[in-house]
């Protein structure tokens, strides 16, 4: 999995490229405790995501506790509809979860 980074005006976006499993847990974890700004927005950018497992899931749960305890707001932006990780994130119904967010 690689990550990209951007801050811009309190807005922190991850994009994930490739796949969002336990391997990466800790570099996904230190990337988001890098933005402490209170009231932050965090985009987590999954179009070029290829793949996700449980463990990726999980972590998405985490960033949001993590944003929720310095009042921020979290959005995803899915793949494509005929991509796993969609269709993963719709089985776990993070589409209702989460603020999904266009790019």
């Amino acid at each position: 999995m690689n990550l990209d980074t951007n801050i811009s005006n309190c807005t922190f976006t991850i994009k994930i490229t490739d796949k969002l499993t336990f391997d990466k847990f800790y570099d996904f974890i230190k990337c988001y405790q890098s933005a402490k700004d209170i009231g932050s927005e965090f985009i987590v950018d999954l179009r070029r995501a290829c793949h996700i497992d449980v463990s990726g899931l999980g972590m998405l749960l985490l960033l949001q506790e993590y944003v929720d305890n310095i009042k921020g707001k979290v959005s995803l932006v899915f793949p494509d509809q005929n991509n796993q990780v969609n269709r993963m994130l719709k089985i776990a119904n993070f589409d209702k979860t989460f603020k999904i967010k266009q790019m």
